[in-house]
């Protein structure tokens, strides 16, 4: 958290309210090792094997009671996006997170992965580590773009999911509140003007801190709402530009 904080301001306020949320003793159980969440991304398992994790959309209220079951935990939920498939679990009794990463490993891929290949691609928090790691998902600050609100609504439907599963308890269901309650937080203080940095952004203060003053022509190439983004911040970063393009319709996109 320390370290995103620097580059994204915003992150501090989730992870503030990550730990004011465990001194606060609202975890029902003390034992933080009863709560844990496993997850991969596309930077562990890549894209083509990430898909093939992914629990299909129709299918995952169906498949939680029996996922929960075989894993061996009370209490389960399922987010998954197009970068993360990911599972928050909790218990009555303390959880045997490795085991239980195995398990989900060996339960959703094709065929049967080594351990230390299940190990790699599957990651796993616990304790406080999981707490704030949700926290930071459903703010949008383990995004791409830091701070984007799509995550928020696919964390909102994953607990409702969970609940029409019947595999969302009191502890899941307290822990997915109050990483709700930071992400709007969050956001709000995303929306002040200090803190609206994106990725536009960072990508128009790379390039100018490249050319280092110098007269340089500059090609965008991208997808065409980031590129629009870019020609904003272009505008508004006073860049004196030869035989200017208009920036109301983005170039150079493909």
């Amino acid at each position: 958290c320390k370290t995103k904080s620097r580059k994204f301001p915003v992150t501090t306020a989730a992870c503030d309210m990550a730990v004011t949320f465990l001194k606060g003793g609202h975890v029902i159980d003390p034992h933080m090792n009863r709560f844990a969440l496993i997850g991969a991304s596309y930077k562990t398992a890549g894209v083509e094997r990430l898909g093939q994790l992914a629990l299909p959309k129709d299918q995952i209220a169906a498949r939680l009671p029996s996922l929960a079951a075989k894993i061996g935990a009370q209490e389960l939920a399922y987010i998954g996006t197009c970068n993360r498939v990911e599972f928050v679990l909790a218990g009555d009794s303390p959880l045997a997170v490795q085991a239980c990463r195995d398990k989900l490993g060996q339960l959703l891929a094709a065929k049967p992965l080594p351990e230390t290949e299940n190990r790699r691609i599957f990651r796993a928090w616990t304790d406080e580590g999981a707490v704030e790691h949700l926290f930071l998902v459903a703010s949008g600050l383990h995004s791409a773009q830091a701070g984007e609100r799509e995550i928020y609504a696919q964390v909102r439907g994953a607990w409702t999911t969970a609940r029409n599963a019947g595999t969302c308890g009191p502890q899941l269901d307290y822990i997915f509140g109050e990483a709700l309650r930071a992400a709007q937080e969050v956001h709000q203080q995303a929306a002040r003007p200090g803190n609206a940095d994106s990725l536009a952004n960072f990508a128009v203060a790379r390039a100018l801190e490249h050319i280092g003053g110098r007269t340089s022509r500059i090609a965008l190439v991208g997808e065409t709402e980031l590129i629009t983004g870019t020609c904003a911040w272009i505008d508004t970063a006073a860049v004196e530009v030869d035989n200017p393009v208009p920036c109301t319709k983005p170039f150079g996109s493909v």
